[in-house]
């Protein structure tokens, strides 16, 4: 990968407050970006591309406390000019998202809640005992390692999964680097030819494996909405449904599709899904009750978008 801790050429006397845009009374009302990364999926990656690429480039000592401290010191300076930063590692990151911000402007309340969604990834790998768990994700995630490096985080995560007694699908899973927030980047995108077949061709093809299916439908359904081709969405939608009526996923993907082009028609997605938890007889109470806490905690974000 690019190494962009040599690439400073952007004007460092620009502050990320003279980029944003006004702030928007209906965008004030998001809390978080639970359920919403794939909107602000740009800006994620391009911190993170950041981080990465410091700590594989120029400096392999940064920790997660680092990356936290210097988040949390651009997001409480935002009117100070990039080059009056403490460090070359805030510079960068600082820089590099005023770029993202230049070319696509968002609020400043919407770039604090990316800010914030990064710290909170950082807390929400805390239970690796390592003080880089974070870094070397996101270097492991966006093919920053050597593979040396790789073989070593490899291992590492193998190792702490299977002393904390989880199955070893667990290890799988955080190891996918399909299943990273990197998802939708245009090397991961399905091939163009998946998108002229009809329907019942789609239907045909859909992998038998259960995370294979779910990566292939959240891209297949995603990309048909990034294209706008919703009539043909919702075509697929209802074959699908035909069929497999009872796979809950489809109706989050339909959702996280309709959010940002009609938020009450995702709303209804979810609201459909909550209805058919209900008539799944093979899934256990607590089952059932964690499907539909997450479920509406992804209403209460579209309420705050409608209202």
């Amino acid at each position: 990968m690019t190494d962009n801790t040599n690439n400073m050429d952007f004007d460092q006397s620009i502050a990320l407050g003279s980029l944003i845009k006004p702030d928007n009374p209906k965008l004030e009302k998001i809390k978080n970006l639970y359920l919403l990364e794939v909107s602000y999926l740009d800006y994620l990656i391009n911190i993170k591309t950041s981080i990465a690429s410091y700590f594989s480039y120029h400096d392999k000592t940064i920790t997660d406390k680092d990356v936290r401290n210097a988040i949390k010191n651009i997001k409480h300076n935002m009117e100070t000019e990039i080059g009056s930063f403490n460090t070359d590692f805030e510079k960068l990151i600082a820089m590099e998202l005023a770029k993202q911000v230049e070319d696509s402007p968002l609020t400043s309340h919407e770039l604090n809640l990316v800010l914030d969604h990064i710290i909170a990834e950082i807390e929400n790998l805390s239970w690796i005992e390592d003080e880089q768990a974070f870094v070397k994700r996101s270097a492991y995630i966006l093919d920053y390692l050597s593979d040396e490096d790789i073989y070593n985080y490899e291992t590492e995560i193998e190792d702490i999964i299977d002393e904390m007694g989880l199955p070893y699908v667990q290890t799988e899973f955080f190891l996918l680097k399909e299943d990273s927030d990197v998802v939708l980047e245009e090397e991961h995108k399905l091939e163009p030819e998946i998108f002229e077949m009809d329907e019942d061709e789609i239907l045909r093809i859909v992998p038998e494996d259960c995370d294979e299916a779910y990566n292939f439908l959240q891209k297949y359904v995603l990309e048909l909405a990034e294209s706008g081709q919703f009539d043909k969405l919702e075509r697929f939608y209802d074959k699908f449904v035909e069929e497999y009526k009872t796979y809950i996923p489809i109706y989050l993907f339909m959702s996280m599709a309709y959010l940002d082009h009609d938020p009450e028609v995702a709303r209804s997605y979810i609201d459909h899904a909550l209805e058919v938890i209900e008539t799944i007889d093979n899934f256990s109470v607590a089952e059932k009750a964690d499907l539909k806490s997450s479920l509406t905690d992804m209403l209460e974000q579209i309420e705050t978008m409608l209202n």
